[in-house]
């Protein structure tokens, strides 16, 4: 077991380090302030001796220089659970299935979420969605280490409560858990600690047995869709286009029905969905 680096707080943090050190022998860093989380363990696994580890896993209270996808920056509420993992995964997942990887992790997510009580669903293809915005979201890094053996950094942020940004840069809602007053503890390091604890583990066992896993995800994907078989709107080349979402292929893209009724599919590269509001 690797025992890392703690620096004091957050009390959540120091109790996920110690369940992934006893469940996985995992190395745990926590700290008060960090620039990223998940700069900070793709620069470990680049640079540093994690080839004994089977399970990494960084947290901080504040992130000064979070990340989202396509490189934005993460925008986070001010009682948040921010946090990192990684771990090794099989060659052939990531040279056959990446598209599929950030989406089977937000299914592990959500689901993980739901067993800690919090109803929340998922937005494609990487938001965390409850009470009609964005309470999380997730950024999926695939990284080599220096024996060329290849990892999955995934980077999580739920906001808990004490939400201060109005809206994403995209224009979605922003949430919190806290809104919903559904859950009376959701503040406590003990319900923070449980939540990143069934994300870790279940996605965990997820990358392990991800070519079993691979084949149910299009239907696992569908059920936790918040807007599977609803209208959406995204912008191709300038122009917004108009559909309605008809869950993902084998591949990760969203296959939506224009209302024409021809069949597109949109990828990540090239496309992000956007309110029904937008101009």
């Amino acid at each position: 077991m690797s025992e890392g680096h703690i620096v004091e707080n957050p009390v959540w943090a120091l109790k996920t380090a110690a369940f992934l050190q006893a469940q996985f022998g995992a190395r745990a860093d926590v700290f008060t302030e960090v620039g990223s989380t998940s700069d900070y363990l793709r620069d470990l696994i680049r640079t540093g001796d994690s080839s004994f580890e089977s399970l990494l896993f960084c947290a901080a209270g504040v992130q000064t220089s979070g990340r989202g996808t396509h490189g934005r920056t993460w925008r986070s509420a001010d009682n948040s659970c921010l946090f990192s993992f990684a771990q090794r995964v099989s060659p052939s997942l990531v040279q056959h299935h990446p598209g599929l990887i950030p989406l089977g992790v937000g299914c592990c997510a959500a689901e993980a979420l739901r067993r800690c009580s919090v109803p929340v669903g998922i937005k494609w293809p990487n938001d965390l969605w409850l009470y009609g915005g964005k309470v999380g979201g997730i950024l999926c890094e695939v990284v080599r280490d220096s024996t060329g053996a290849i990892w999955v950094s995934i980077g999580v942020g739920l906001n808990v409560a004490g939400v201060r940004v109005g809206q994403t840069d995209r224009g979605w809602p922003v949430r919190s858990i806290a809104e919903g007053k559904i859950i009376a503890h959701c503040e406590t390091p003990d319900f923070k600690s449980a939540c990143a604890n069934e994300i870790i583990s279940a996605t965990f066992q997820w990358l392990s047995n991800a070519p079993l896993e691979i084949e149910r995800l299009p239907s696992q994907w569908m059920e936790l869709d918040e807007f599977f078989g609803k209208k959406v709107i995204w912008k191709t080349k300038g122009e917004l286009c108009f559909g309605i979402d008809c869950g993902i292929n084998t591949m990760g893209a969203l296959l939506v029905r224009k209302l024409n009724g021809m069949w597109v599919t949109l990828s990540t590269d090239s496309a992000s969905l956007l309110p029904l509001s937008t101009p």
